[in-house]
């Protein structure tokens, strides 16, 4: 039989409407939950159904991956990385608007774009499936072995700002020459790896930094706020929203709060402010929807 999954604790996404990408705490999500579901089990047979999906060798690697075992499932960045054993190369996966990986039966799926069966085990999903509503997301087989390069060179990835904290020094080295907004600065995947359109806003609300301040501008004491407030953001957003599937906002979003959005001030324009009860403002950066509290983040 097949494994249904719990419905309980579904986790509420955050990609907002517009192209936005799901972000560091979603993909660390699935990255969990897809290592929860394949780790040490064998890779039965590989579906690619929709064969857009592949960026770079997946159609070859489907084939060769079948019967091997999966050894662990990774999150770098915005990206979740399957490794297989036997030396065979990694399955590398971006959400981008709509994707996600799920514990389902295909059939009950009709936006399954690639399907995995594994090895029946009592209790965990004999089934996991990409679904991907917008066709958008994308899949590459990579060299295990030379994966951290791939990253680095080919993607463009910066460090990762968690789950090591990074201090004061960090951010100040990585972003703080930027003069475009801060707001801006932290979506720069090539300085610091995962943060999007939504953790920025979260971010510098709970820093109580202006998202117009140049990143240039920052005082020492604002980027000590930006570094507690980072690891607060993410592991607060994992933990509230840990669940077997993710739901966008857009899509079928909703909070355990009961309200269309999950987070403090992102979707939350003309609501009180939950630090001082002024309205939350919106905005426009850089074609992005910026969340702001014009009283707490004054400076």
């Amino acid at each position: 039989m097949g494994w249904a999954g719990s419905t309980e604790g579904r986790a509420s996404g955050y990609a907002e409407g517009g192209g936005r990408m799901p972000e560091l705490p979603e993909v660390e999500i699935m990255s969990r939950n897809l290592a929860r579901w394949t780790v040490g089990r064998r890779l039965q047979q590989l579906d690619l159904r929709d064969e857009a999906l592949d960026s770079g060798g997946v159609v070859a690697w489907s084939s060769q991956a079948e019967g091997a075992t999966v050894r662990r499932v990774w999150r770098r960045g915005k990206y979740t990385v399957l490794e297989p054993d036997g030396g065979l190369p990694s399955l590398v996966l971006h959400f981008r608007m709509t994707g996600k990986v799920v514990a389902a039966e295909p059939s009950t799926r009709s936006s399954a774009r690639l399907v995995i069966r594994l090895s029946p085990v009592q209790g965990r999903p004999n089934c996991v499936v990409f679904d991907d509503s917008r066709r958008l997301g994308n899949a590459w087989a990579q060299p295990t072995h030379s994966l951290d390069r791939w990253f680095e060179v080919s993607r463009k990835l910066g460090p990762e700002p968690w789950p090591g904290v990074q201090d004061t020094a960090f951010w100040a080295q990585q972003l703080g020459r930027i003069r475009s907004p801060i707001k801006v600065a932290l979506m720069r995947q090539d300085r610091v790896a995962g943060l999007g359109n939504i953790a920025a806003s979260e971010i510098l609300w709970r820093a109580g930094v202006s998202p117009t301040l140049r990143a240039c501008a920052l005082s020492a004491e604002q980027w000590a706020a930006v570094a507690r407030a980072v690891p607060a953001f993410i592991d607060d957003t994992i933990e509230r929203e840990s669940g077997d599937e993710i739901a966008y906002v857009n899509s079928r979003g909703g909070s355990a709060r009961g309200v269309s959005s999950p987070f403090f001030v992102y979707r939350c324009a003309g609501r009180p402010c939950p630090r001082c009860g002024e309205p939350i403002a919106r905005f426009k950066q850089s074609g992005r929807s910026t969340f702001w509290c014009a009283s707490c983040q004054a400076g």
